[in-house]
């Protein structure tokens, strides 16, 4: 298996406001997608369900995933434009 380098995140310098938001919000995604991937796996959880999944992508919402997304993008924009 080979990573395709264009597919990577640059490593960004974040400001400290930043780093502490990013740093929450990443605890709480990580162990909310890894319990929802055992659940999807599992069966607990059915991906075909449309219910199920909008649950799922709601949740990510709602624990900062937009956050991440906008501190992200704006630590890209002013290291590399």
């Amino acid at each position: 298996y080979k990573t395709d380098e264009w597919t990577k995140v640059p490593a960004l310098n974040f400001l400290v406001e930043e780093n502490t938001s990013v740093q929450t919000i990443e605890v709480e995604l990580e162990t909310y997608i890894s319990e929802s991937k055992v659940q999807f796996i599992t069966g607990v959880l059915d991906i075909n369900d449309d219910a199920a999944w909008q649950s799922y992508v709601e949740s990510l919402d709602s624990i900062g995933m937009p956050k991440l997304i906008e501190v992200y993008q704006t630590a890209y924009d002013r290291q590399y434009k």
